[in-house]
């Protein structure tokens, strides 16, 4: 059953004209840097380190660090030179671009129906925008961004259109799995084949006939035609889950731990080693478990898969309890960080394998009979849970702390 309803903005939900938003920004914010760069110049640097954030992998670096990075390298100026520039243009120059967002009533009407009946809704935009200028964008085309429990944003995402990673990211920010959500979008590559890889539910908005050759999306036409679908037609409720290449489970690998950092951005310093009871784990110790977890079980496991015909998997030595009275002297963020170090080391050891290798057979002591496919969701599966458990326990902080008397 659909649980959570991802919609696009920019020429989905609202008309942008015939510029990127992103172009018309930088020009503005150009006339503010003339001393750096000259305007035209800037722009284009300004496109170039965007487009280079697209590709980030990294899940401990945010698209908006990324891309400062990346534009001050281009521009040759010191970091954080840009920021007052940046500012001004949010302060000052924004409100000059106020007639490229307009939005037709049917858009205002589908996300209210989906509101009132409490889907759970994301604005999957595209995340090269800052999220005040996207908010300021849905106020000027009569949308709330309240009734979004997330919006993907530059400071919020690590990742981007037009990759698959990009949706497991925000299906982790939202406890949402991906046979649960449906991405509503009008670009073919960044809305439509990129969710369906990362095996979402589709509707492409456009007013063509038939969708390009070899793939098909669950749905498409106009905006109307999906609220019809949905209100009168009970289509949502009809939607099968789409079936998933034993690959896509790589891209869980990097969403749930893009997920984790910014959990640990947002959390307080204390809660972040909070233990919610004494036989339970703090936000830091999961991530400790998760970090040698990787290679002291998951990683030999898939090699021994790779290396033998039809091993057998015997249960490990591995007993997270005897690590847990180490981690009260590690450092979270540190922690992730070496995590996502040999996350990266483990992907790179699965990603070009041909087609037939994923179904290399091998014998769980616990689960029978499976293959390397399987093992690699079991891993992902295992990023979950515990991503679950670290809010969880975040939860239990935060309670203990109103519950202390004033």
């Amino acid at each position: 059953m659909i649980r959570a309803v991802l919609l696009d903005l920019d020429d989905t939900l609202i008309q942008t004209g015939d510029e990127p938003f992103l172009a018309r920004s930088l020009r503005l914010i150009s006339a503010r840097v003339e001393g750096m760069s000259p305007p035209e110049a800037f722009v284009s640097h300004g496109l170039a380190a965007m487009q280079a954030s697209q590709d980030n992998r990294d899940p401990t670096t945010t698209l908006s660090e990324f891309f400062f990075s990346d534009l001050h390298e281009r521009l040759g100026c010191p970091p954080n030179s840009l920021t007052p520039a940046f500012e001004t243009f949010h302060e000052s120059d924004l409100a000059s671009l106020r007639p490229y967002a307009s939005t037709q009533p049917i858009a205002l009407d589908l996300v209210r129906w989906l509101r009132d009946l409490e889907y759970t809704l994301v604005l999957a935009a595209d995340p090269s925008i800052h999220r005040h200028t996207i908010d300021m964008r849905l106020r000027w085309s009569g949308l709330n961004p309240s009734d979004f429990q997330f919006v993907a944003a530059l400071g919020s995402m690590h990742f981007a259109k037009p990759h698959a990673r990009y949706y497991d990211e925000i299906l982790a920010r939202v406890d949402v799995r991906p046979q649960e959500a449906l991405m509503v979008g009008d670009d073919w590559e960044g809305d439509v084949q990129a969710a369906a890889s990362a095996g979402l539910n589709t509707f492409w908005v456009t007013d063509r006939g038939d969708a390009p050759a070899g793939f098909a999306p669950d749905g498409q036409g106009t905006l109307e035609d999906l609220l019809r679908m949905a209100r009168d037609e009970d289509w949502l409720e009809s939607l099968r889950p789409r079936q998933r290449d034993w690959p896509s489970y790589l891209v869980n690998a990097l969403g749930t731990l893009a997920a984790i950092d910014s959990l640990l951005r947002e959390a307080d310093p204390d809660s972040v080693v909070h233990c919610p009871a004494d036989d339970a784990w703090s936000v830091r110790d999961a991530i400790c478990h998760l970090r040698d977890h990787e290679t002291e079980v998951d990683r030999p496991r898939l090699q021994q898969v790779l290396e033998e015909d039809d091993p057998f998997i015997s249960a490990t030595n591995y007993n997270p309890r005897a690590h847990s009275h180490e981690y009260s002297e590690e450092d979270a963020h540190e922690a992730l960080r070496t995590f996502a170090e040999r996350r990266a080391e483990t992907i790179a050891m699965l990603e070009d394998l041909p087609a037939n290798a994923w179904e290399r057979p091998a014998r769980h002591s616990v689960f029978g009979p499976t293959t390397l496919g399987e093992l690699v969701k079991f891993m992902a599966d295992h990023d979950r849970i515990h991503l679950r458990q670290m809010r969880d326990a975040l939860a239990a902080s935060r309670k203990s702390i109103d519950e202390v008397p004033s």
